[in-house]
């Protein structure tokens, strides 16, 4: 039993406070409950005693505060809550894309669009991450003409960024600006053969009710991944063959 285990951690602990194998042993006992207040508490004694190298110990503090984080989101009463919780961190943490991510997972799941797309504004100004990028072009935003904008001001300092090509011709997409979204996807596609562009094109041709083209990129996109992961695709793909 854990709990049994942590008392019986805690009464060595008290007894040897100095021990670096009792440290380590109630270390594991909290990541293991995921008590990361009592973790956060016991840092530095990790630090004090080394009972781990430095780079362990930082890897481990990360993760905790990680972890806190998510869960003072998850049990915020509301989204103004949640919101001084995050400007609280300090703001080399908030630019940051790993604490970001949890952040605008959070916005995502209660559905605070303008606020998730407000967040990822400002970090994508400071830091480039692909996924932060993807997360931002799958944004509905209520001023799309304001998400494109920031998007292309972007390819002044991304010029040949695939990533950064794909996620315009997504935006276009969604605005249903179809040369431009064609362009920048095939802009894309020159970058880097990759199979969402394919897919995202085959979206556009269908839409266009260009089955033709439709079917061609839906094909090149699955050449690029593995059919059986696949079926769905594999099925409109034989649908578009007949229509």
């Amino acid at each position: 039993q854990p709990v049994l285990a942590l008392n019986a951690a805690l009464d060595a602990y008290q007894q040897a406070p100095k021990n670096p194998q009792g440290l380590q042993l109630l270390a594991s006992l909290y990541l293991h409950l995921a008590d990361w207040d009592a973790l956060v508490k016991l840092l530095p004694e990790l630090r004090k005693r080394k009972v781990a190298p430095n780079e362990h110990l930082a890897s481990l503090e990360q993760h905790v505060q990680l972890s806190l984080l998510q869960h003072q989101l998850q049990t915020a009463e509301n989204l103004t809550v949640a919101a001084n919780i995050w400007v609280k961190l300090p703001k080399t943490q908030r630019l940051q894309p790993t604490w970001v991510r949890i952040y605008a997972g959070y916005l995502q799941a209660q559905g605070d669009m303008e606020s998730l797309e407000a967040l990822l504004r400002e970090v994508l100004r400071y830091h480039w991450d692909k996924s932060l990028l993807g997360l931002y072009a799958g944004i509905k935003s209520a001023d799309l003409s304001r998400q494109l904008q920031f998007a292309e001001s972007l390819l002044k300092q991304y010029p040949q960024d695939a990533d950064l090509f794909e996620a315009l011709g997504r935006l276009h997409l969604h605005a249903q600006q179809i040369d431009k979204a064609i362009f920048y996807l095939r802009a894309s596609l020159n970058l880097e053969n990759r199979a969402t562009a394919h897919y995202l094109l085959g979206e556009v041709f269908q839409q266009q009710q260009d089955n033709g083209q439709a079917c061609v990129h839906y094909q090149q996109g699955l050449a690029l991944t593995l059919p059986e992961n696949n079926p769905m695709l594999i099925n409109r793909i034989s649908q578009l063959k007949l229509e």
